[in-house]
């Protein structure tokens, strides 16, 4: 288990929160943020343990471009990134951009957050 109060500490909670209401009815703009919060965390640990940098951004394709370097194969989740990133903003908070997916939608985008959040893990 990871130091408490840290970056990796915080992202194992956020995938366990996603694991656990992911399948709740009503929930999903909160599974969708959380999934974005936790990718966020993820890059971040990495960021400071290989490049020995704090990243303040919550932009997932910025951060990811930090680490392509490294890990190339992270470009892969570049649009899966960027529908995250949009997330943050748009499910969290009233305004116009927003868009209601379809239910397969929905499980797609958290079944591909779980796979690079599963991937991201495999690098910590």
């Amino acid at each position: 288990m990871p130091k408490k109060g840290s970056m990796l500490y915080f992202a194992e909670l956020d995938y366990k929160h996603i694991l656990h209401i992911q399948h709740i009815e009503g929930l999903e703009d909160s599974v969708l943020v959380t999934c974005q919060q936790c990718i966020e965390k993820y890059l971040k640990h990495l960021i400071s343990s290989v490049l020995g940098e704090t990243e303040k951004s919550h932009n997932l394709p910025f951060l990811i471009s930090k680490l392509s370097g490294k890990y190339p194969e992270l470009k892969q989740y570049n649009t899966l990134a960027r529908f995250l990133k949009d997330c943050y903003f748009e499910r969290r908070y009233e305004n116009e951009d927003y868009v209601e997916l379809e239910p397969e939608e929905y499980q797609n985008y958290v079944k591909e957050s779980l796979e690079m959040i599963q991937y991201l893990q495999g690098l910590v």
